[in-house]
């Protein structure tokens, strides 16, 4: 079965192909080609489409082959999406929605479980925790800190309620839990992050943490942090 992956991180079709290599023929496209006809000359079973490769708009690239008689089933990733686009997107019988920053993991997961469907049929969404766990993957925080699974409490109960306090509300619950301290929570959080922002990308960061006036961006703090998570996985869930 052959995949095609057209992204504009060459890190991430790189890590993909490196999942997928043993059980699918993977085929990457280069960037300064023409898209449309690299596409429809492959022929793929399966297409990964970052929706904003660059010259390109993804809508149209998908129209397009698929007025060619491209009958693979398609996988778009985005940051964002709108009901306009997601309504074209259904139309042209797409059958997975990713939104990036995307974990390599979960997109070699998401191409297996295709492989093995119709290709008429369509994959639910993830929930809540598997977009929040993709998100600290993606940043970089390692799951072997306490932190991380101290994030994968707190983040769902800060996006629940907004106007809870950290130390009298949020740490106590977490630490019940997990079983330890409402210290041992907030010191787990603040060595998580400060693990993953020193290694950070900052192409990736820069999309859930702005740069500062000196064009740079400052280590978030604990709540910065889990504010900062929490309102992109309300967006998402709003949407």
């Amino acid at each position: 079965m052959k995949v095609v992956i057209a992204d504009r991180s060459e890190n991430l079709v790189n890590d993909i192909r490196k999942l997928l290599d043993e059980r699918f023929s993977v085929v990457i496209g280069a960037a300064n080609l023409d898209l449309i006809q690299f596409i429809c000359n492959e022929k793929p079973d399966i297409l990964f489409l970052d929706m904003t490769y660059p010259g390109y708009d993804g809508i149209t690239v998908l129209r397009a082959v698929r007025a060619f008689g491209m009958n693979a089933k398609l996988i778009v990733a985005s940051r964002y999406f709108s009901y306009f686009v997601e309504d074209a997107l259904e139309e042209l019988d797409v059958s997975y929605l990713m939104r990036k920053p995307c974990n390599p993991s979960a997109v070699a997961s998401i191409i297996t479980q295709l492989a093995e469907l119709p290709r008429n049929c369509r994959l639910s969404p993830p929930d809540v925790k598997q977009q929040l766990k993709d998100i600290l993957l993606v940043l970089g925080l390692s799951p072997k800190y306490m932190g991380f699974s101290c994030l994968m409490q707190i983040i769902p109960m800060a996006l629940e309620d907004f106007s809870q306090y950290y130390m009298k509300q949020l740490y106590p619950q977490t630490a019940k839990i997990l079983g330890c301290s409402a210290a041992q929570v907030e010191r787990g959080i603040r060595t998580v992050i400060e693990s993953a922002w020193k290694n950070r990308d900052d192409s990736i960061w820069s999309m859930y943490f702005p740069y500062n006036n000196d064009g740079v961006i400052s280590q978030p703090s604990n709540s910065e942090f889990i504010d900062s998570l929490a309102s992109v996985l309300l967006k998402v869930k709003e949407e």
